[in-house]
């Protein structure tokens, strides 16, 4: 009965919430932007995005808006104690608080902690060569939640200092992304850019940004993009 009453209940959320608002490229992307990017996938948002787009329809007056994502999405207890439960990290990116940092974790959190492929390891997937290029050894984040949480920050602190180098950082944030097979059009945000970095490495995610092809070729980090982008 559940799997029949969820996708009913997003198509009426996308109904009552109306077309997407056009993306400025200069403003940040707001909780109700990356949340209806979850409906029109068909997909059901994070509780932690579910609740930022509460409160955020809550600031704009939208009361009925507010009333209905907290009905169908959201715990009362979510509501009523400010902020979902997050693993305690603390952010290695310089301007991104501990919170959105936490959230933005618990999405790439995708694999059970004991998850080992040949080319990739732990609870966040981590790959195996990128960790050896920053020098961890993929064998001692294994089967260890808190190795893997200091593993993710590393890789994600050096792509965040390699892409403010070399100046794609400032290229492409608030840069407009198409989505492949979709007439959405998304404003990258750091969380966007870092989460399709996670999954397809610095090269990788450059060639993502550049080419609407390569974001239909990947679907995995184009989805883990939608999910990852606005969190900050």
């Amino acid at each position: 009965m559940l799997a029949i009453l969820v996708p009913i209940a997003l198509i009426g959320l996308v109904l009552a919430m109306g077309k997407p608002r056009e993306p400025d490229p200069s403003a940040r992307v707001s909780a109700l932007d990356t949340f209806n990017a979850y409906l029109r996938q068909g997909q059901e948002p994070p509780s932690f995005v579910a609740k930022l787009a509460h409160d955020e329809a809550l600031s704009i007056g939208d009361a009925a808006l507010a009333q209905q994502i907290a009905t169908t999405f959201l715990a009362p207890s979510a509501t009523a104690s400010g902020s979902p439960t997050l693993p305690p990290m603390t952010s290695p990116i310089p301007g991104v608080a501990d919170e959105p940092w936490n959230a933005f974790a618990s999405v790439l959190a995708r694999e059970p902690v004991d998850h080992d492929s040949n080319r990739r390891i732990g609870r966040y997937a981590a790959s195996k060569s990128r960790l050896i290029e920053i020098g961890i050894d993929p064998a001692s984040i294994a089967n260890s939640s808190n190795a893997q949480d200091v593993a993710l920050c590393a890789d994600l602190a050096d792509a965040h200092h390699h892409l403010a180098q070399s100046g794609e950082l400032g290229k492409w944030i608030g840069h407009q992304i198409a989505i492949p097979d979709s007439d959405d059009v998304l404003v990258l945000s750091l969380s966007g850019l870092l989460g399709v970095c996670s999954v397809a490495g610095l090269e990788g995610a450059i060639g993502w940004l550049r080419s609407k092809d390569e974001r239909k070729r990947f679907p995995n980090t184009t989805n883990l993009f939608l999910r990852t982008n606005g969190i900050f």
